[in-house]
C-alpha cells in the first residue's frame, strides 16, 4: 500500500507538471524497490516529458521485464515506441496492454491515439468508443473523444462529451485544451489563446497547450492561416480518403491546365500554374514551419528546474 500511495502522488505530480517531484518520489521507491514495474514506467513518462526518448524506452524496456503482467508497464512502452516512430512495435506492445487488461479504458484511449495519428480514423473512433463503454465518466476518454470528434468535423457530437466532462471536472487541463481547439477550429483566436495559456499556467511544460498557442500566433498570418484552413478540412479523412483527394486535385490541375487551358491566355495560365506550385510549396513547408514555431514556443518556456 505505501508503495502504492507513493506512485498515486507521483502521478498527480507529473500531471500538474511537476516532474522533479514525481522523480524524486519514484527515484526514493527504486530505491528501496528496484523492480518495481508500476515505478519503473511512470519514471519512464517522467523522462519521456523531459524530451529524452532513448533514456525513456530504457526505462519501460526495464518495466515490462520486471512486470511482465503490468497493463501499465506495456501501455508506457506503446507510448515510447510510437514517439520514437516504431509504429509496428509500438502498435505490438499497446495490444499487449489491451490483451493484459482489456477493461482498463486508459489502454483503450492509448490505442485510440495511436489510430488518430496515423488517420485511422475508423479505428481510433472504435477504440474511444469502447473506452467510453467501459466507463462513460471517463474525463480522459471524454475529453480525447470529443476533440477527436472536433477535428473531423462534428462538433455538436463533440459539444455533448465536452458539457458532460465539465459537469464533472470543468477545470480539466485535457478539458479546457479541447474547448480551446474547438475555438481554434472556428476561428475564435482570442479564446483559443486565453485556454492555451489558462492550462500553462497550471502547468508551463503542457506541449498540448503550447502547440495550441503556437498554432493560434500563425494562423494570425493569413497566408498560415488559409494553410491551416486546408488542414482542418483535410483532417476529417483518413488516410485513404487524403490520398485520394490529393491525386484528385493533381488530376484536376492537369486536365485544367494541359488541356482546358492548352490554347488560352498566357498569362492566365500562368497565375494558374503560380497558384498551383504556390499550394504544393505551402504545404510541404507549412507543417515545418509549425514544428518549428512550436519548438520555439518550448524552449522559450522558463521553467524552474526544480519544480
Amino acid at each position: 500500500m505505501h508503495s502504492e500511495m507513493i506512485i498515486m502522488r507521483a502521478d498527480h505530480l507529473r500531471q500538474v507538471g511537476n516532474i522533479s517531484g514525481a522523480e524524486k518520489l519514484l527515484r526514493g521507491l527504486l530505491g528501496e524497490d528496484p523492480d518495481n514495474g508500476e515505478a519503473l514506467a511512470l519514471l519512464a513518462l517522467c523522462t519521456l516529458a523531459r524530451e529524452k526518448p532513448a533514456a525513456a524506452r530504457g526505462l519501460a524496456d526495464q518495466a515490462t521485464i520486471a512486470a511482465p503482467e503490468s497493463e501499465f508497464a506495456h501501455r508506457v512502452l506503446g507510448i515510447i515506441l510510437d514517439r520514437q516512430k516504431q509504429y509496428s512495435q509500438a502498435e505490438e506492445a499497446l495490444k499487449m496492454a489491451l490483451h493484459l487488461s482489456p477493461e482498463e479504458p486508459l489502454t483503450h484511449i492509448a490505442l485510440a491515439h495511436f489510430y488518430e495519428r496515423r488517420s485511422k480514423n475508423k479505428q481510433a473512433e472504435q477504440f474511444y468508443r469502447s473506452a467510453l463503454a467501459l466507463d462513460p465518466n471517463n474525463i480522459e476518454a471524454l475529453t480525447h473523444y470529443g476533440d477527436y470528434l472536433i477535428g473531423v468535423g462534428r462538433a455538436d457530437e463533440a459539444r455533448i462529451l465536452l458539457d458532460q466532462a465539465a459537469k464533472i471536472q470543468p477545470d480539466n487541463g485535457a478539458l479546457i485544451l479541447a474547448l480551446g481547439e474547438q475555438a481554434f477550429r472556428v476561428g475564435n483566436l482570442d479564446e483559443a489563446r486565453e485556454r492555451a495559456l489558462w492550462v500553462l499556467s497550471i502547468n508551463s511544460e503542457d506541449a498540448g497547450a503550447l502547440a495550441l498557442l503556437a498554432k493560434v500566433k500563425l494562423r494570425r498570418n493569413p497566408i498560415m492561416g488559409l494553410w491551416f484552413q486546408w488542414a482542418l478540412w483535410m483532417q476529417r479523412f483518413d488516410g485513404k480518403q487524403k490520398l485520394l483527394i490529393l491525386v484528385g486535385l493533381y488530376v484536376g490541375f492537369q486536365v485544367l491546365y494541359r488541356v482546358l487551358l492548352a490554347g488560352g491566355p498566357p498569362l492566365v495560365r500562368t497565375i494558374v500554374l503560380s497558384a498551383w506550385l504556390g499550394f504544393v510549396l505551402l504545404t510541404w513547408i507549412a507543417p515545418y514551419i509549425l514544428a518549428r514555431t512550436i519548438a520555439s514556443e518550448t524552449k522559450s518556456v522558463d521553467l524552474d528546474k526544480g519544480f
